[in-house]
Formats: structure tokens, sequence, C-alpha cells
């Protein structure tokens, strides 16, 4: 398990690049469901600090054009985490700080709840019964639809 911060003004900046860079992805494979949280950012020295405090890795992602457009996005780092337990660290630590990304925060400290419950230490998920697998799509969906890019052309 990552250590994650102990500082509550470190928590709450990373917070504030949470709400504005983050995200929180409930992803669903046949029954098997995970779950992910990341960041983005233009340059890497944030996310390798996040990165020393809640493990995870951090991925450099190409510039790519903007869609019906000459124009690129700029070229990114994102850091990422996929473990468990060490996203629901990390969204327990940014959770009293979050403001606008709070609602996928909650949802995704629910669903790390439904792997605690089912993991028998390390390794695979037991088998899992039908209310948890039914709960986990209820919050994939969730998560969906709070994750709903929105753009609006000006």
């Amino acid at each position: 398990m990552s250590k994650g911060f102990t500082s509550e003004t470190d928590k709450a900046y990373v917070a504030g690049f949470f709400d504005g860079d983050g995200h929180v992805s409930i992803m669903l494979y046949g029954n098997h469901h995970s779950i992910g949280v990341g960041i983005s950012q233009k340059t890497r020295g944030i996310l390798d600090w996040i990165q020393e405090a809640y493990g995870g890795k951090i991925y450099k992602c190409s510039a790519r054009p903007y869609e019906d457009s000459i124009h690129l996005y700029p070229t990114k780092h994102q850091w990422v985490i996929y473990r468990a337990v060490d996203v629901d660290k990390f969204l327990s630590d940014i959770l009293p700080f979050v403001r606008v990304k709070k609602a996928q925060v909650l949802l995704g400290i629910e669903f790390c709840k439904t792997v605690n419950i089912v993991r028998g230490g390390r390794g695979k998920d037991k088998t899992l019964s039908n209310e948890v697998i039914a709960f986990r799509r209820d919050l994939k969906e969730k998560m969906t639809a709070l994750n709903a890019c929105k753009r609006v052309r000006v």
C-alpha cells in the first residue's frame, strides 16, 4: 500500500490538480471490473511528486490533432494508478478537498469497497456474487455518466 501524503496542505494541493486534470475510471472486462485514477499535466514534475507518495506509473502521451482541426493537443504526461488499495488511499486522502469531482471520488471509493470484500489477500478476485456484479455495473454506469465529455464550441 502506498504511504500517501501526511500533510493536509499537500492533500489539498493535489486535490486541486485532480479537480482540474484528473479522472476516475471504472473499466469492465466481461464480469471483471477494475478501477483507475489519473492526472494529466503538460510537464512531469508535479506527477513525479504524486507518484513518489502514491505509486503508480507515469506515461508520456504524444501530441494528437484536435477533433475537426489542424491544431494539435500538446504532448502531456499522465500519472495513473490501478491497484484498488492505492486508488482507495488516494481518493480517501483528497476527498475532503475535492470540489468539482467529488461525486466521481465517492463512486470510486464505493467501488474499492467491493474489491476489499471479495479479495482473498493477493491474487485474483474470488467468485463474485450476482449482487456485487450488478452493484459494480451500476457504479460503472454512474461513473460513465459523470465523466461524459460536454465540449462546447465557441
